[in-house]
């Protein structure tokens, strides 16, 4: 996917913009969650199962290839093209340990509702509640800064 649609997804970014492609990548990647929640009352290992997987990963990776160029253009102009390397290690770090301790939490729900005989849907319904909040967040965010450029996102 990458291969084929960074390129035109980048140009799209550009036309519509950074604060729409955020908010768009987010918001496609909330939804995403919800699939694995829609195939959760499958029982068995179907070909439907395969195509939830598959979906959910593409619409994961869409919503990824929407929100980060313009993420790293706003690390790249808060380093003022300066150690870009440096700048994006730190992204990539912060990043990383942002998705150490989702897993953690997502982990220890997970635990939580199999004890209790719950669905997982219920942890895929969180996951998608945790990140359709960012969404809401970020738009409450950009609603009291509408002059703010890209750039005062990091800020």
């Amino acid at each position: 996917m990458v291969i084929l649609w960074q390129r035109p997804v980048v140009r799209l970014v550009h036309r519509i913009g950074h604060r729409e492609a955020v908010i768009g990548g987010l918001s496609v990647m909330a939804v995403s969650f919800l699939v694995p929640a829609a195939a959760d009352g499958l029982t068995h290992k179907t070909a439907w199962q395969y195509a939830a997987v598959a979906g959910w990963v593409a619409l994961l990776h869409i919503g990824q290839m929407l929100m980060v160029p313009p993420m790293r253009d706003t690390v790249a102009a808060l380093a003022g093209e300066h150690n870009l390397g440096a700048h994006f290690g730190m992204l990539n770090s912060i990043a990383g340990l942002g998705c150490l301790i989702a897993s953690v939490g997502v982990g220890g729900l997970y635990d939580l509702t199999s004890e209790a005989d719950l669905a997982t849907a219920l942890v895929w319904c969180a996951v998608t509640a945790a990140v359709a909040g960012a969404v809401g967040g970020l738009m409450l965010w950009y609603r009291r800064h509408p002059d703010a450029g890209p750039v005062a996102i990091a800020v």
